[in-house]
């Protein structure tokens, strides 16, 4: 119990999360810890789920759709994807970074069908 309050009064005065107490010295109040202070060590993991209408376009061929104001932009040869979100948004993304998200879905009658 004593443990668990000298835990609390850390991350309270520390803003810490404490993942282990590792020892405890008692005597000399001296405790090793274990603590995490932000990023990848206290995040957790999610996943999430979208479905997006995408089709292959070069990068050069995205801007000159949009109307890019540069020439340059519309010769871009990279390969990737013109990608419509569901609320409207539309980008493009590189190919690589495009197939690595997603993958074809092969029931569409079933996600176009209307409510």
């Amino acid at each position: 119990m004593e443990n668990k309050k000298m835990v609390e009064t850390i991350e309270k005065k520390l803003a810490v999360t404490v993942v282990e107490v590792l020892a405890v010295d008692q005597e000399d109040k001296v405790a090793t810890l274990d603590v995490c202070i932000g990023g990848d060590d206290c995040m957790k993991n999610y996943i999430g789920v979208k479905i997006v209408k995408a089709e292959p376009m070069t990068k050069g061929e995205f801007e000159k759709r949009k109307g890019a104001l540069s020439p340059l932009l519309e010769k871009c040869q990279e390969e990737g994807y013109l990608v419509k979100y569901p609320d409207g948004y539309v980008s493009w993304s590189p190919k690589d970074v495009f197939e690595t998200a997603y993958r074809p879905l092969d029931c569409e009658e079933f996600i176009n069908e209307k409510q």
